[in-house]
Formats: structure tokens, C-alpha cells, sequence
């Protein structure tokens, strides 16, 4: 399918022509395109494209319709009847099971790649930040990487991106290497994990507030993970009295402050700061 979407040949009852063809004939002969067109179509055949992710969807839609089914066959006589839906529903799960290593086949074939390798990625600690790999974001722990096939000789890119409170410590599986953003060539598997670590140069900040039925106020903050800090309120901006008890970031830096009475008096100012 690739080769005919490339090749003006007519061969797909003639849609594939010199006009429908041209666009994309064209793009492929940049390098930097045809480069990124190989990695998304990686990216998609390891998470969108995969079978278990494909026959979920075939499954929803079927179970949309199966109850107007046999209706619609009664109704219309195509599908001539429920049994043959049923087989056409079937004919898709196997579709979307065989797909991928004849779509990964088709790109080998068309671009003289090299065969693919498995290729791994997982970032520590948890909830400390994400990768970019290509158009994909990565957040998977150390106890369950995230996984797939990309193949050997082709560049691919990773970024290290990390999350408030964080910043990134480097590679675990590309030694030597120090700056969160890799090309990387794959001459075999792989397994890689992006290492984050607290930053003590992160200040605290408010995320969120939520005011419940009561006037009870839950604000919700982020700062540098397991870190202390004092919740300060104040009426005006210059007599601020210390909420108690202080308050511990958590691992991923978050950590929350719940009223424990309905407020009472004039209007509050709230501050954080470091313990």
C-alpha cells in the first residue's frame, strides 16, 4: 500500500495517479520529512496501530451496534444477516492483529531499512518528569517501561522533560551522555531510563483552589519534593500568621491544605514558604 500511495501507477483502480500521488511524492523527497514520516509512523504502529488498541475500538463500535443488527439486516438484507456482520466484525480484529508487521514491513521495503529492535523507556522516579521520544510522551515508571519496535540505523529523538519540583540528573543506559536531549541511532535493543532528581531551587507555587459547599477552602501547591513549608495567612499584607501544622511535599512535589472550619471574618491573603 505504501508503494502504490508513492508510485502513479493506477494500480488501486486507478486512485493512485500522477495528481493524487504528487503531493506526497514530492515531500518524500526531503530528507528531513521522510525522516520524521518514518519515525511517526514508528510512533503510531507502537501505540494507535497496535492490536490490542485497535481490536478495543472494533469492539466499542461492534457493541454500538449489535443490538440494531439484526433490524438493520431484516430491514435492508445487507449484511444479508446477523452471521455474516458477525463475520465481517471477525474479518476486522484480524485485520488489525496482522496489520503492524506488514505496515513495518512496508517501510522497509520502500526506505532500505534495517530490521527493528525493541526499545524501551522509563522515567525515575515516578512522576518526576517525561520523555519525548519522536511525537510520543513517555511517562512510564522503572516497574512498567513503555515499549516498542524502531528500527536500527534510523536517528530517533529523545527529550528529557521534567515536572515542577524536578530536574533532570541524566541517562541510565547511554553512559556519558549528560544533556536531556539525544539522537540517537539504534544498533540494537535498548532500555533506557531518563533520571530526574528534586530541585532545590524550585519555589513554591499555588496550583489550584476549591472552595466546598461549606465556604471551606482545599488549596492544593506544588514544590520541591519532600520538602517542608509554612502556610502563612494574613488579612492584609503585613501581619501573617503560620496555618499549622506545616506541610510536606510529597514524591511528585504535591501536597494540599484543607480548612478544617468554615472561614469566618474578613477575606484572606495566602502565602507559602520554605521550612
Amino acid at each position: 500500500m505504501l508503494a502504490a500511495d508513492l508510485t502513479p501507477s493506477g494500480s488501486l483502480n486507478g486512485h493512485n495517479n500522477e495528481t493524487t500521488t504528487f503531493l506526497l511524492r514530492r515531500l518524500m523527497d526531503n530528507a528531513d520529512f521522510r525522516g520524521d514520516f518514518i519515525n511517526r509512523f514508528q510512533d503510531l504502529l507502537n501505540t494507535l496501530f497496535l492490536p490490542d488498541h485497535t481490536m478495543a475500538r472494533i469492539d466499542q463500535m461492534a457493541a454500538a451496534l449489535a443490538p440494531e443488527m439484526a433490524e438493520h439486516t431484516r430491514r435492508w438484507r445487507t449484511p444479508s444477516s446477523l452471521s455474516d456482520w458477525r463475520t465481517y466484525v471477525q474479518y476486522l480484529r484480524t485485520y488489525a492483529t496482522n496489520r503492524p508487521p506488514y505496515a513495518r514491513n512496508h517501510l522497509r521495503q520502500r526506505f532500505g531499512l534495517q530490521e527493528a529492535c525493541s526499545f524501551s523507556l522509563s522515567v525515575a522516579p515516578d512522576n518526576s518528569g517525561t520523555v519525548k521520544l519522536n511525537t510520543l510522551e513517555i511517562g512510564a515508571s522503572t516497574n512498567t517501561p513503555w515499549s516498542g519496535r524502531y528500527f536500527k540505523g534510523h536517528p530517533i529523538t529523545l527529550g528529557a522533560v521534567s515536572r515542577p519540583g524536578f530536574r533532570f540528573a541524566g541517562w541510565e543506559g547511554l553512559a556519558g551522555l549528560k544533556t536531556n536531549s539525544v539522537r540517537l541511532l539504534l544498533n540494537g535493543d535498548y532500555a533506557i531510563t531518563a533520571r530526574f532528581e528534586p530541585d532545590p531551587s524550585t519555589l513554591p507555587r499555588f496550583t489550584s483552589i476549591q472552595r466546598f459547599s461549606d465556604a471551606r477552602l482545599q488549596l492544593s501547591m506544588t514544590g520541591v519534593p519532600g520538602s517542608t513549608y509554612a502556610l502563612e495567612t494574613a488579612t492584609s499584607l503585613d501581619a501573617w500568621t503560620a496555618t499549622q501544622p506545616l506541610l510536606t511535599s510529597r514524591a511528585d512535589g504535591k501536597f494540599e491544605f484543607v480548612e478544617t472550619t468554615p472561614p469566618t471574618g474578613p477575606p484572606r491573603f495566602y502565602r507559602l514558604r520554605a521550612w
